[in-house]
């Protein structure tokens, strides 16, 4: 059986570092004063403009048997927002049951089903951060994750087991204010587009624009449920222990929002 093993597979140029080893990647982001539409169902000529990651990586420790469906991110950022597209190859395989046709509810456990995620630290101290989860319907997902007490990682990026007992709390009630997001699934790929708002993102930070030279610390990722199989194909940005993002905050890469052209 030939065993496919993805790390340093991908263009460095597009990814940054690979994080093997301790390292973990950067994306610089470019500024656009022209923003994106927030609708996953026009390809909209600013994306053109996007720092690219070509596709994400399969968790520390694993190997695939064969390749999974390639995700592509495209990145940007505004004063007011910072804009993400993911574009998943392959048809969506599992979506969770008994939803109502009119509307998503908020908060579901959507990475029980196909779905992508974005960790987000804006401070980059490990002590507040953000998980959003993306359904290709449309469904959100998002809570805060607070520590009370500095945060210890292990040599994979992990949090300490003994500080999140004592120190760690999640919220699930908490909803990210003016958050925006638009999903499409057309035949064999599906897009989820999100605009993340300065505003309410930046508030341990005592700003309320992003700006130049700003640093965010972030790891996406995404849940592929083949159909007919439970278990899923989990890859990410940044690599960390496999289903264990929301563990792994001083695992996370780093966005660079570049300066405006010219």
């Amino acid at each position: 059986m030939r065993m496919v093993i993805w790390c340093g597979v991908w263009c460095l140029t597009a990814l940054g570092a690979m994080a093997v080893d301790g390292e973990r990647p950067t994306l610089t982001v470019p500024f656009v004063a022209d923003v994106p539409a927030v609708d996953a169902t026009r390809d909209d000529a600013v994306w053109r403009q996007a720092a690219v990651i070509e596709d994400l990586s399969p968790p520390l420790g694993v190997t695939f048997e064969r390749a999974p469906a390639r995700t592509r991110v495209e990145v940007l950022w505004s004063r007011s927002d910072l804009f993400l597209r993911f574009r998943c190859a392959g048809a969506v395989g599992t979506r969770l049951p008994d939803l109502p046709a009119d509307a998503l509810p908020r908060d579901l456990p959507y990475f029980k089903a196909d779905c992508v995620e974005i960790f987000l630290d804006p401070v980059g101290d490990a002590r507040q951060y953000i998980e959003m989860q993306f359904s290709p319907d449309g469904g959100v997902f998002d809570g805060v994750y607070l520590f009370t007490a500095p945060v210890e990682s292990d040599g994979q990026g992990l949090v300490r087991g003994e500080i999140t007992g004592r120190d760690g709390w999640f919220f699930k009630e908490w909803d990210l204010d003016g958050l925006r997001v638009s999903a499409a699934a057309q035949g064999a790929e599906w897009t989820v587009v999100v605009a993340i708002p300065a505003r309410s993102l930046l508030k341990r930070r005592g700003a309320r624009e992003f700006a130049a030279g700003m640093e965010l610390r972030v790891n996406l990722v995404r849940f592929a449920y083949p159909a007919g199989e439970g278990k899923p194909v989990i890859t990410n940005w940044a690599r960390v222990v496999e289903g264990r993002a929301h563990r792994s905050p001083q695992g996370c890469g780093t966005l660079v929002l570049q300066a405006p052209a010219g």
